[in-house]
């Protein structure tokens, strides 16, 4: 959840709701769709806004952007996606990232600030197939090891489909190998 300064809350999740509960925004096909809530001071719903991508999706980490705006990251198919939605919650962008194997149920996901507007972006890589952009190239370069953990900086001014290499600004990858004995 962010706590804005104004006092507001914004938090994020996901609805499988097919009967419009959640303000008329559920979903009507009772796909899992990811979700995005901003709570007055009072607790007063100001607004609720579904995402969706065609394929089961959801959110697990939210965070302000400089613009007034939010970026979430969750999952859409098993696969790392990203939602840019504007200060009234509509949708500018969403990207989704392509892994296979044992990373399709890309659960780890999250988003970070360091107080100077950078954004950062972990994701677990769970296999030794890594994950990789939108345009099939291994995030932080080859796949380490088994369980891989990536950390990128990332612009969320920059719409990542229409240049990517704008938007990541640096991605590193660290390998994890455990060994029994």
């Amino acid at each position: 959840a962010i706590h804005n300064p104004d006092g507001t809350i914004v938090f994020c999740g996901n609805t499988t709701s097919n009967d419009q509960d959640l303000d008329g925004i559920g979903s009507g096909t009772g796909i899992q769709s990811g979700w995005v809530t901003k709570v007055g001071t009072d607790g007063e719903v100001l607004w609720t806004k579904k995402v969706e991508n065609g394929k089961e999706t959801s959110f697990s980490s939210i965070t302000a952007t400089a613009d007034g705006g939010y970026l979430a990251v969750g999952k859409s198919d098993g696969s790392p996606f990203l939602a840019k939605l504007d200060a009234d919650g509509n949708t500018a962008w969403t990207y989704r990232f392509q892994c296979t194997g044992t990373d399709n149920n890309a659960n780890n996901a999250y988003l970070m600030q360091d107080g100077s507007g950078h954004v950062f972006l972990s994701i677990q890589s769970f296999d030794g197939n890594g994950i990789k952009d939108g345009r099939g190239n291994p995030l932080g370069g080859s796949a380490l090891g088994g369980r891989d953990a990536i950390m990128m900086v990332i612009d969320p001014s920059v719409n990542p489909n229409d240049d990517y290499d704008a938007f990541e600004k640096k991605a590193y990858r660290i390998g994890v190998y455990i060994r029994f004995f």
